[in-house]
């Protein structure tokens, strides 16, 4: 009897010892971003071809928090046998839009409230854009290096890569964001799909963080 009371006590000490892992590494999967997106991806993504080159950009968000509207973004290049990854500006609520430019040497720029990026296609590399960027959106200096203005938004075009009215040099493809079936601005995750928008469905549009 005392033997089988052991064995049981054991049994007992080690079901503990696992639930316990399984529920703080349930936590750490549930509050870590990362880590969810490692293991699951993301849990909205929407994708578009880079031209010719073979090449498709996918702009995944993970819930920060399930209740909240807030993301970790990634930005994932891939193609011919090549990968490139890179975490992007972590959107705190109601930034989630990136838009998708081609420069005049045939790379491409993904460009947003919070960041700017530079895809290389030969070699596939994910680079900061303008690195002065952001820090001169949250200064107001919108007239910096090559940015324009910001916060105006422009109708669509049945062009299918107008010049930027944001960015020298750089013409507009379209942009990653929540919308309706239709493609049009929804302005809330419940009510619409991460999806990528031609510039004939929504033109181009950055919103300034400062207001």
């Amino acid at each position: 009897m005392w033997k089988a009371l052991r064995i049981f006590l054991r049994v007992v000490a080690w079901g503990t010892v696992v639930v316990i892992l399984f529920f703080v590494s349930s936590c750490y999967l549930f509050f870590d971003p990362h880590l969810r997106h490692n293991i699951f991806g993301g849990d909205y993504s929407a994708s578009a071809k880079l031209g010719d080159t073979g090449l498709v950009a996918t702009v995944e968000l993970v819930n920060a928090v399930s209740h909240l509207a807030e993301f970790q973004r990634y930005l994932v290049v891939s193609g011919n046998g090549a990968r490139a990854s890179k975490e992007i500006a972590f959107d705190h609520g109601g930034f989630p839009r990136a838009n998708l430019y081609r420069t005049a040497d045939g790379n491409y720029v993904i460009a947003g409230s919070l960041d700017a990026w530079l895809i290389s296609t030969n070699p596939v590399e994910i680079k900061p854009y303008m690195e002065s960027y952001l820090k001169n959106r949250m200064k107001g200096l919108y007239g910096a290096a090559d940015l324009r203005f910001i916060g105006h938004g422009q109708p669509p075009t049945q062009a299918p890569s107008p010049p930027s009215n944001y960015f020298e040099g750089l013409v507009y493809l379209g942009t990653f964001d929540f919308a309706s079936e239709r493609g049009q601005p929804v302005g809330s995750v419940s009510r619409g799909k991460f999806k990528f928008v031609p510039p004939n469905i929504q033109g181009e549009y950055i919103q300034d963080p400062g207001g």
